[in-house]
């Protein structure tokens, strides 16, 4: 079990650490078990991409330098990647920020987005968060399934323009943000968590690709861009600069 220790202005993150009670709580084993269905929803949804040809199946993933969080600050773990960017750490580059999402990795994220100054964030669950909830409300009010809709690729590409569409302009950083604030809110809220799994599945190759795009406009721009994210989706993202968790 991990557990954070917080001081005054930092946190360090124990591996090992009693942290409650030694038996997982009910909230924790379905925490586990929506985990294990996301994951299996992604890679059938790789597999799917790479049967539809959105994805190619041939990809060289650049060197993954593995940052290790137990027994220190986000603070330090953040110091650390910025020191492997060197230069791009100021000029502006793509971040990769690989693992299962977890209290220890957001921290670090937040930490690289403060110290970096001119960086956004852009989490890939985010996105198909946004997508989930466009087309939910979408087969509510036409009275289909969500799987119905996520089976047609017009639906997906859809679901695509609605994602861009919320960001009114804004950056996709600033979009994911919002997104999340406006997503909780929302009475639907829990069923967006319930229904991630079909857009894992069925909208993983039209995302990625959605999210290449993107990264191709804010290339040059001096800005940095964080990308935080599972294994198997950032595979599929192009960066000399990725950290594993």
């Amino acid at each position: 079990m991990t557990a954070l220790l917080k001081g005054s202005s930092t946190a360090v993150f124990v591996e090992g650490a009693a942290a409650g009670s030694a038996r997982p709580s009910r909230r924790a084993r379905t925490a586990a078990e929506a985990g294990a269905g996301e994951r299996q929803a992604l890679e059938r949804g790789i597999q799917l991409a790479l049967e539809r040809e959105l994805l190619p199946r041939d990809v060289e993933v650049e060197p993954v330098k593995h940052v290790e969080l137990s027994g220190r600050s986000a603070e330090d773990a953040a110091d650390e990647i910025i020191g492997t960017l060197g230069e791009a750490a100021s000029s502006g580059c793509v971040v990769v920020l690989q693992g299962k999402a977890c209290d220890e990795k957001k921290a670090v994220v937040t930490e690289l987005k403060y110290k970096l100054g001119q960086a956004e964030v852009w989490p890939m669950v985010t996105f198909f968060r946004a997508m989930t909830f466009m087309l939910l409300t979408f087969s509510e009010q036409t009275g289909s399934t969500l799987q119905d809709v996520l089976q047609k690729p017009e639906m997906i590409a859809a679901g695509i323009e609605m994602i861009e569409e919320m960001g009114e302009s804004k950056s996709l950083g600033e979009m994911a943000a919002n997104a999340e604030s406006m997503m909780a809110m929302t009475s639907d809220a829990s069923k967006i968590g319930e229904n991630l799994p079909l857009s894992l599945e069925y909208g993983q190759g039209e995302l990625i690709n959605f999210v290449t795009s993107a990264l191709g406009k804010v290339a040059g721009t001096g800005l940095t861009v964080l990308i935080d994210g599972e294994v198997e989706t950032l595979r599929y993202i192009r960066s000399p600069h990725r950290f594993e968790f």
